[in-house]
């Protein structure tokens, strides 16, 4: 099992914001985020509530759905931290939605540059036998965010 945290190394993977919060609480700030993988979506809020308060965070259109699902963190940090975020165009998957909505909410620098393909939502789907599948199931669009 991949470990959520490898020196500055975040991986979204199960505890990642567990791992965040430690990390944060003893002074580190840069997070490296190249070579992220997929990542598992539902680990997304968990780890944005780590830094961000609580609020609306941009949101994630389906192509099915006439308006798009608010990306919304209910119980989020007591105040906003500053953080930097190592990326390149191997930062994909949560990683890449993870770095684009702390840059929207003016929290994280971002040191190297994403990819411009649209940031997609990626879920994979776990089936009988230890195989699976990825599909996208949406795209994120950034807003800033709202308290």
């Amino acid at each position: 099992m991949v470990p959520p945290l490898e020196g500055d190394n975040l991986r979204f993977v199960k505890g990642a914001d567990e791992a965040l919060k430690r990390a944060l609480g003893s002074g580190t700030t840069t997070f490296d985020l190249r070579n992220s993988g997929t990542g598992d979506f539902t680990t997304l809020i968990p780890t944005l509530s780590a830094i961000l308060p609580a609020g609306t965070y941009g949101e994630i259109r389906k192509s099915n759905a006439k308006q798009g699902e608010p990306l919304t963190i209910e119980q989020g940090a007591a105040d906003a931290k500053k953080v930097t975020l190592i990326v390149d165009d191997t930062t994909r998957g949560v990683a890449k939605v993870f770095a684009y909505a702390l840059h929207a909410a003016g929290v994280a620098e971002l040191q190297g540059k994403l990819s411009k393909e649209p940031n997609l939502i990626l879920e994979v789907f776990r089936v009988p036998g230890g195989s699976g599948y990825v599909i996208p199931t949406g795209i994120y669009v950034g807003t800033g965010g709202t308290k």
